[in-house]
This record gives C-alpha cells, sequence and structure tokens, in this order.
C-alpha cells in the first residue's frame, strides 16, 4: 500500500472527508498518512523489483533450463521466506542463533536483497536465451502462458476485485483511534489503500500485457533485435522510474545554500545555546524525538536517530523515556503552573540521570530548564546490587539517582575494597568535553562512588586516574560508574577502540605493498614495450 507516511493527495477519499468535516490543514494531513495496511511495524516504501522482471522472472523459470535457474529460484524462495522474519520465526530464528552476522542486519527484510539480484538474472538469462537460440514453439507458448496467467492473472484479480481477501485496516490504525479520528475517517483512509491497490494491480497488468506482447512480436520476427531491447528496457525503466519517483522526486532535493543550513534554529534553540556548560542534553517535543535528526544539529540530543542504536539504549527509551515523554505531554496540555511542571520532572528518574537539562515544547517558546537534571557526574551516598539485568532496568523506576546506584552483581568485584563514607565536601566536575575524550576533576576525603552521565560502552572507552590505567564498569543500565580514591585527581576517558588501531596497523603496510605491486607491473609492462 505505500509507506506508514504516505501523500494521499487532494484527490483521495480522505481529502475529500478532511474537507467534508471543516477539519484544518486538510491539504497537509493527506500528505502523512499511512497507506500501508501490512504487519509491519514501519515502512518508508515496499522493495519493488518491477511487475515487468517479476514477470520476466517467472517466463525464465519455466524456459531456461539447468542447475543455474533452479539455484535462482530457490535464492529467490529462501530469501523471501527470509524476510517474512516473525511470520516465520523457526526460519529466522534458526539464522539469527546459528549464522554468524545474521543477527547484526538492522532488518530481516534486508534479505531481500538476494531476490533484487536473483530474479532480473533469471529475466536476462530469459531473455538472452530468446535471442540467442531457436526456441521450439511449444515450449515458448508454454512459458509465456504459465508466467501470464501466475503474474497477470494475480494482477488482474486485485485490479478487478481488490477487497476480495483483504479489509485494508492496519495495526497501526489503532494510533489513529486513540488521537480521537472517528470511524468516518477511519473508513476513508481504508478506501484509499484499496484504490492504491486497484489502480497499481491494474497498472502492473498493462505491464506484463505489454511486455508479453513485444515477446510475441519478437519470437515471430516482426521486430529487430535492437527494437526488441530497445522497446523492452524502455518498458522496464517506464515500470520502475514511475515507482521510484513516488518515493524519490524532486522534493527529495534542496540547493546548495538549504544543504549547508539544513534548519533554521528556533528562539528555543537559541535559548539553549546561550548556556555555555560543557555538557547537558535536550529533550525536543516538537519532533517525533527518536527519528528526527533536527535536534542533534544545534544540541546533544536525548533522542536522534541511527540504524544501529545500542539495544540497552533502545530497551532505555522502551521501559522509561517513552512514558517520560506521555507524562510531560499530558502535564503541558492542562497550561500548568511551574509547580505542577517541577513536581513532573522531579519523578521522571531516567530523564534526570541522562541530564536532561532543557525541553522544547514549542519552538517559538523559552524551553522549560529541568533543574533536576543530574549534570555530567556526580557522587552517590549509596547503591543497591542486583541479581541481573532484568532487575536493573526495573529497579530504574523506584530510586533517587541522585543518591544510589543500581549495580548489576556481575560487577560487584569492582566494589569489594570499597566502603560507602559519606563527604559533603566531595567535588567531580567535567573539564574537558571531546566525542572522543572526557576530562573530569575530583576532590574527596574518602573514597567515592562517581556516575558519569555518559553510555557504558567498554568495547573502546578506557579510564585513567592521574595517568594510571583504571577501571570502570556499568551501572543503572546504562551509565558508567568507578569507586574515585580520595585526595585530588584527574580522570581520563578516551575512545580507543581495539579494531580501529589493529586495522590502522593492517592497513598501512596492505596499501603499501599493493601500491609496490602496481608500481612493478607497470614497469614490467613499459620493459615488455619497450623491447618489442
Amino acid at each position: 500500500g505505500g509507506s506508514h507516511s504516505n501523500a494521499l493527495g487532494t484527490k483521495s477519499e480522505t481529502y475529500n472527508t478532511l474537507k467534508r468535516l471543516n477539519v484544518p490543514n486538510a491539504r497537509q494531513l493527506v500528505e502523512q498518512l499511512p497507506a500501508y495496511w501490512g504487519p509491519q511495524r514501519y515502512t518508508s516504501g515496499p522493495v519493488y523489483i518491477g511487475a515487468i522482471v517479476v514477470f520476466l522472472f517467472f517466463f525464465g523459470a519455466f524456459l531456461v533450463k539447468g542447475k543455474l535457474k533452479w539455484w535462482l529460484v530457490t535464492a529467490v524462495i529462501f530469501s523471501i521466506l527470509l524476510a517474512w522474519g516473525k511470520h516465520l520465526m523457526f526460519l529466522s530464528g534458526f539464522f539469527i542463533d546459528h549464522f554468524p552476522g545474521y543477527d547484526k542486519f538492522r532488518t530481516v527484510s534486508m534479505i531481500l536483497v538476494i531476490a533484487e539480484f536473483a530474479m532480473p538474472l533469471l529475466a536476462i538469462l530469459a531473455i538472452k536465451q530468446l535471442v540467442e537460440n531457436e526456441i521450439p514453439k511449444v515450449e515458448f507458448n508454454k512459458a509465456l502462458k504459465y508466467s501470464l496467467i501466475i503474474v497477470g492473472g494475480l494482477a488482474l484479480v486485485f485490479s478487478i476485485m481488490p477487497g476480495l481477501f483483504l479489509n485494508f485496516k492496519s495495526p497501526g490504525d489503532q494510533n489513529l483511534i486513540n488521537s480521537g479520528w472517528p470511524n468516518e475517517l477511519l473508513n476513508s483512509i481504508r478506501a484509499d489503500r484499496k484504490h492504491i491497490l486497484q489502480t497499481d494491480a491494474f497498472r502492473s497488468l498493462l505491464f506484463i500485457l505489454f511486455t508479453a506482447v513485444i515477446l510475441l512480436v519478437f519470437r515471430f520476427k516482426k521486430i529487430s533485435t535492437k527494437i526488441f531491447y530497445i522497446g523492452l528496457g524502455l518498458l522496464v525503466l517506464l515500470d520502475l522510474w514511475t515507482v521510484n519517483r513516488r518515493y524519490l522526486n524532486n522534493d527529495n532535493f534542496v540547493t546548495k545554500r538549504e544543504a549547508r543550513e539544513p534548519y533554521t534554529a528556533t528562539k528555543a534553540d537559541l535559548d539553549i545555546l546561550k548556556d555555555k556548560e560543557l555538557n547537558y542534553r535536550v529533550l525536543d517535543l516538537t519532533e517525533s524525538t527518536f527519528n528526527s535528526t533536527r535536534t542533534s544539529y544545534f544540541h546533544k540530543s536525548i533522542g536522534g536517530y541511527h540504524g544501529a542504536k545500542m539495544k540497552r539504549y533502545q530497551e532505555i527509551i522502551e521501559f522509561y523515556i517513552g512514558g517520560s515523554i506521555q507524562n510531560i505531554f499530558n502535564t503541558l496540555r492542562n497550561n500548568p503552573g511551574p509547580e505542577t511542571i517541577n513536581k513532573t520532572l522531579s519523578n521522571q528518574q531516567v530523564l534526570n540521570m541522562l541530564n536532561t537539562k532543557y525541553i522544547i515544547y514549542s519552538g517559538n517558546a523559552p524551553p522549560l530548564n529541568n533543574s533536576y537534571a543530574l549534570g555530567s557526574c556526580w557522587f552517590v551516598k549509596n547503591y543497591r546490587i542486583v541479581e541481573n539485568a532484568d532487575e536493573e532496568i526495573l529497579a530504574l523506576g523506584k530510586f533517587n539517582p541522585s543518591e544510589e546506584a543500581i549495580i548489576d552483581q556481575r560487577f560487584k568485584e569492582y566494589l569489594h575494597d570499597y566502603s560507602i563514607h559519606e563527604d559533603s565536601t566531595a567535588i567531580i566536575q567535567l573539564l574537558e568535553y571531546q566525542p572522543d575524550k572526557l576530562l573530569y576533576h575530583s576532590s574527596c576525603n574518602t573514597g567515592q562512588l562517581a556516575i558519569f552521565s555518559e553510555i557504558y560502552y567498554d568495547k573502546g572507552w578506557n579510564v585513567w586516574i592521574d595517568g594510571k590505567s583504571a577501571n570502570y564498569f556499568r551501572v543503572n543500565y546504562v551509565l558508567r560508574g568507578m569507586i574515585i580514591p580520595r585526595g585530588s585527581h584527574e580522570i581520563e576517558f578516551k575512545f580507543e577502540p581495539k579494531s580501529y588501531f589493529i586495522s590502522r596497523k593492517i592497513a598501512l603496510p596492505s596499501s603499501s605493498i599493493l601500491l609496490l605491486l602496481i608500481i612493478g607491473i607497470f614497469i614490467v609492462e613499459i620493459k615488455r614495450w619497450i623491447a618489442s
């Protein structure tokens, strides 16, 4: 049906319904509604190989002989089954558990790249055989007839009876219901989804029939090979181009000036940028917090987007941050006073331990200043040992991060020489902030447990105290903690992933050897040329 944010257009049933109900901004609304009605949690568009390529793939499956055909057909079927993910979990689970690297794919549907390669390849082999060999009439007719029945027949059914097997309801429609959308509007969206299927099925049927005609015309030698290639190429191009333009068109390109300045700072952004503190984070409620990059352009963001998000942070989002955002929304919706706002913010333990100092609720208004944000680092008076990660994440809902740390028992060894001593004069502060280097200063009369509002990542981040290597461990499910000895110290975190330095050591000599080989081959060829 399209994507989760699809442009239905002003000719859609949904637009007409919005206008009839006098809904403001109807034109903008219909540009962002979910035309997709499948079971995927989110999709920005289909993997479109092309109606013609699919038709020619089946044509090749009946026409081409040999082992290569069966390898290609098997690869296509296998990749499609794997792309179903949880809908065929025994197969996906087997690959995730037993095939190295498979669990690192961002989404199971990426495996369709195999089908995207194999289907056109078999289609090309079919065309090659048709052009270079004299195909018996019976074989040609059989291949054409069966591929027309399978691909063209399916397109015909959906173009005539699009609602035969489908109701066009989406699991995501519940979000629209929760937002107060009436049934009339939901029915309009479903009607538009039905129309999308019907028109695309009819469009596909036309391309399939045109392709069948050009195959027949060439088979009976009514056109030359050159005209056949040109005609088929133009049809494939037209098929792919018209669908691709739905997802990549002039709206996706900007001028050089806009590329240099992709976002314009709002009043809220400018107010926050006046703060010269080295490190704090911002929660922007005016954007899709975990899909937008706008906030990260100006500030260190609580959200942002990355295709390879850390699993632990994603779990923190799902367990706590999402709920915190909803709590703040609910509070602000009722035009609260400062006391109510402060009470809400004081209860957002996870946001506070992540040093969420500012909250943007309107680009045209000053941001909320969260006085409960705990800063870049702090000492705690107590700690609690829990049995495992499950207990650790659940404990975050019932603790005071300014006074207590939650520690998984696997890190208990780092605390064996530490005993709690309250020191009211103890201080720790951030002196320098760089993406790969953090420098802190501490002063305390007794050893203290320090919490750093930075994500725990031991596969690259190392720590030193006064230039000597030290240990740190995970606290509060995602943050860093370490024992700071008595006295005055400098604590330095550096990002030094071993994989990067090992790769660099390998890359330099490898590149040098390759360059010498190229020079050597060049010299040998010159000598041969001179000798001849």
